[in-house]
Parts: structure tokens; C-alpha cells; sequence
């Protein structure tokens, strides 16, 4: 038998034990005036095998099991005990195999654990349905590498690395499996895609899942814009392409329901060459009649500035 005692001297711990290791029945107190229990149970050399964790209360807040362990708690919506893990323990703490649950004991996460955290292979769940979220590697509770998949569908919405729990390299795709978009090491460089016909849309710099910086738009693959965007939108200096296709048409100027995608490119031209603010024409530029220069000058909300005084024309293609 042994028996350990706080500075205080209340009891901390006592039990049985073999060549001087805690081996079979023991107990756990905390350090408070009424030595409230803290664990029960049966000890292998000197770690907790079986028994069961107790908060101050008295509530039970973990069950061990031949080394693996079930830790209770409080859910935050209807204050009643329920799993929150259940797994391996060791010093304490998450080590390999365990899961974790969500209100109602949804699972939550199933993988490996590191000292705490989420480390190496595991699956994570959407806490509504309990479908499949997230399957891959995770780095010290970070997302290292993996797939993750649209709630419901359960289908495919991006496959790569991550850097900081951020997208960093890989491929997004709409719910019928088509690319949209491509990240190019972590630093914006994103490629997007038209979903109906596969022609590459935009590529350029992204910060916070939205254009920001340089880049290009294209139509059917060709270029229509070449400049700088901010929070998603035209953002400064910018140049506009049309094209002509192969009847010898202006795409951008014919009726909507007679433009058509899949136009053969004879070449572009240039529409406009100047400033955006919000992604609209605003600032000094030229404007540009199949590639011809009709109008340089100033340009706010999207409209010609006429004179002076700051008049503008409602419609710009009025002035052509």
C-alpha cells in the first residue's frame, strides 16, 4: 500500500503498488478542504488502466478502459453529461486513436491525436447530418493535406495542401465534379473555369477567397480584362478586350440573345484602357471603338464625365 500527501497535508493519492509502482487498486484527491476524489480505479505500472474521472462536483468526466479512455463533459445547449471523446490517453492528453462527438453525440472526428491535437491520418463531419466534411492528414490540429466535400451532396469541393488552415495548393470543383478554380502555391495565383463549357475564366491573385491584385478575365478562353482587382471587384488600373468572331460580328454589342459562347475568335480588340474603382469605370481612361481611340478622358461611376462640370452621359455606348 502507499499513500502521498499534499504540501498541506491532505491526501493526494493512495492505493495498492508492486516493487514500488502504482499497481492495482487507487485513488485520487484534489487538494481542497473536503479531498474530493479526482479518479478511482485501478492503476498499471503507475498509469491509470481502469476506473473512472471526477470533476469537483462529484460528476463523472472520463471512464478509462484498459488504457483507452471516454472523457465526459457538459454540452454548452442542454447542459447534460455526455461523451466528448473517446480514445486513447496517455500523460494526460489525446494520444493515437480516438473520436470526437458534437451535441447529441454526432460524431465530430475520427483519427490520430498528438499530445492534444489532431496529428496525422483522420475524418472530419459536418455536426448536422454527419456527413463527411474532411478526409486527410492533419499537422498539430492544422489541416496538412486532403479533400474536402460539399455538406449534403457528400460530393468533391477541393482536394490539395493547406498552409495555416488555408487553401494553399491544390484544386476546387463545382457539385458536378467540374474545376473551377486552382490554387498555385498559397499566394492568391488562382485559376477559375466556366462550368458549362470548361474555357479557363480567370486567373490571377487571390487574399481571402476573393481576386485581389493582378489579374485576367477571359471569354471562351481569350482574353477580356487585364489589370488589378481589390475585394473581388476592378479595382485601379485595368484594359478591356472584345473580340470578333468568325461572321465578322462584335460579341459585345450584339443582342443577348444572339451572343454566343462558342464563337470562333478571328481576334480582340481594345474596348478600354484606365482606372476601376470597384469594378466600376471611374478615373481617367480612353474608351475604344473597335480598337479605335473615341474618347479620352474622365470617367465616374461607370459614365463619361462630358465637361467640366462634371456632367456625365447615361449611357457611354450612346456616345459612340
Amino acid at each position: 500500500m502507499y499513500k502521498e500527501y499534499y504540501k498541506n497535508e491532505l491526501k493526494k493519492l493512495e492505493g495498492e503498488s508492486i516493487n514500488g509502482k502504482k499497481n492495482g487498486k487507487g485513488k485520487k484527491f484534489f487538494n481542497n478542504d473536503n479531498n474530493k476524489l479526482m479518479f478511482e480505479g485501478y492503476y498499471l505500472n503507475n498509469k491509470k488502466w481502469n476506473g473512472k474521472g471526477y470533476d469537483i462536483n462529484g460528476n463523472i468526466i472520463y471512464e478509462l478502459i484498459n488504457g483507452n479512455c471516454i472523457v465526459k463533459g457538459y454540452h454548452e445547449v442542454d447542459l447534460q453529461i455526455k461523451i466528448i471523446y473517446e480514445g486513447e490517453y496517455k500523460n494526460g492528453k489525446k494520444n493515437g486513436k480516438g473520436k470526437e462527438y458534437y451535441y447529441k453525440d454526432k460524431i465530430l472526428y475520427e483519427g490520430e491525436y498528438l499530445n492534444g491535437k489532431r496529428h496525422g491520418k483522420g475524418k472530419q463531419y459536418y455536426y448536422i447530418d454527419g456527413n463527411l466534411e474532411f478526409e486527410g492528414e492533419y499537422l498539430y490540429n492544422s489541416k496538412k493535406k486532403g479533400k474536402e466535400y460539399y455538406n449534403a451532396e457528400s460530393k468533391l469541393m477541393f482536394e490539395g495542401e493547406y498552409l495555416y488552415q488555408k487553401k494553399w495548393n491544390g484544386k476546387l470543383y463545382d457539385t458536378n465534379g467540374k474545376v473551377i478554380s486552382e490554387l498555385i502555391n498559397g499566394n492568391g495565383k488562382v485559376k477559375e473555369y466556366d462550368e458549362e463549357y470548361g474555357y479557363i475564366s480567370f486567373e490571377g491573385e487571390y487574399l481571402n477567397e476573393k481576386r485581389y491584385g493582378k489579374g485576367k478575365e477571359y471569354r471562351v478562353g481569350k482574353i477580356s480584362f487585364d489589370g488589378e482587382y481589390f475585394n473581388g471587384k476592378r479595382h485601379g488600373k485595368g484594359i478591356e478586350y472584345g473580340y470578333i468572331n468568325f461572321k465578322a460580328q462584335i460579341e459585345e454589342y450584339l443582342p443577348e440573345e444572339e451572343q454566343e459562347k462558342r464563337y470562333e475568335y478571328v481576334g480582340t480588340y481594345l474596348i478600354y484602357d484606365g482606372e476601376y474603382i470597384n469594378g466600376k469605370r471611374h478615373g481617367k481612361g480612353k474608351l475604344y471603338k473597335y480598337g479605335k481611340l473615341i474618347f479620352e478622358g474622365e470617367f465616374f461611376n461607370g459614365e463619361i464625365v462630358r465637361d467640366k462640370n462634371k456632367k456625365i452621359i447615361n449611357n457611354i455606348y450612346n456616345y459612340y
